[in-house]
């Protein structure tokens, strides 16, 4: 379900059944709660149906709505990484440091007030832990690299991946008669780029028939697609080091944002996207600047240690 985070087309919500059991994935910001109940009943499903609430890891474009719409779900339990469920239970700091990335009228017109996670509600999952769900089983499979709360669902029985943020974005828009493209997603404060090569790779090795991932639902080349992403992460690497030298802040932030779109329209092209560049430009901006952010982060650590 497109959960309306920004625009149309920005953040899926994935709903789930099996047997008595209803699940969601990422329910958005506060925002998105009356998208994400309005797609349900399109669907004809009940909130008092849902049972499992997955949250992939709790940036506040996959998590900032949980709060709130648990009033709407009585029955749901919230899965979340251990890293992440403090969070949730307590958002004060995540709410300060979403407002720093994103500035003080940007944080109220895309999240707003967060509303605290009962503890009671919530599950914290271990790596490798298999959730019952319904006849089936997802497979918990803790990925870094974007987040450090981060995991991913591994549906054994479809031969599925639910991917949150750790394969990347790829926009409906994007595509073309080449198929799917993505790109990294590598927003602050703790994106790692060896661990993101290790998530996807990780992810690679199940040879998934098909993967979702939140911005934005299905890619059906998960091979092709993570390869590229590897030999982009690289690439992100390459450019990061070469500002490595520059006083962090603005300035830089800026031009690894110039750099980073340079590269991306590359790419495009080569996957003969045929969208002008002022409209690329408009798609990706968001993505570009926080990328951008997510690198000058990564390299002041590394000044750092």
């Amino acid at each position: 379900m497109d959960a309306h985070h920004v625009r149309p087309g920005v953040l899926a919500c994935h709903v789930l059944r099996s047997g008595r059991d209803l699940g969601l994935i990422d329910v958005g910001p506060n925002p998105s709660v009356p998208h994400v109940l309005a797609g349900l009943a399109s669907l004809g499903l009940e909130p008092t149906g849902v049972t499992h609430l997955f949250v992939t890891h709790v940036h506040l474009d996959h998590a900032g709505g949980v709060g709130r719409i648990l009033s709407e779900l009585p029955r749901a339990r919230v899965y979340v990484h251990p890293a992440g469920a403090r969070h949730l239970a307590r958002p004060q700091r995540l709410e300060q440091a979403t407002r720093e990335v994103y500035g003080d009228a940007r944080y109220e017109r895309y999240f707003g007030a967060l509303i605290p996670v009962p503890e009671e509600r919530m599950t914290s999952v271990a790596d490798a832990e298999a959730i019952v769900f319904g006849e089936t089983r997802l497979r918990v499979l803790h990925t870094l690299g974007h987040a450090r709360h981060h995991y991913c669902l591994h549906d054994e029985e479809g031969g599925l991946v639910f991917a949150g943020d750790n394969f990347g974005i790829a926009y409906r828009a994007l595509v073309t008669e080449q198929g799917s493209f993505a790109f990294p997603s590598t927003t602050p404060t703790q994106f790692d780029p060896d661990e993101a090569r290790l998530s996807l790779e990780r992810l690679l090795a199940l040879n998934p028939r098909a993967l979702y991932v939140a911005h934005y639902s299905r890619i059906d080349e998960p091979e092709r697609v993570g390869r590229e992403l590897v030999a982009d992460l690289a690439a992100y690497v390459r450019i990061a080091r070469e500002h490595a030298s520059e006083r962090a802040g603005s300035a830089r932030t800026e031009r690894l944002r110039n750099a980073l779109a340079s590269y991306t329209l590359g790419r495009l092209r080569a996957h003969r996207c045929a969208l002008s560049e002022e409209t690329i430009g408009e798609l990706l901006s968001t993505d570009l600047e926080l990328n951008a952010l997510g690198l000058d982060h990564w390299l002041t650590r590394l000044d750092s240690e």
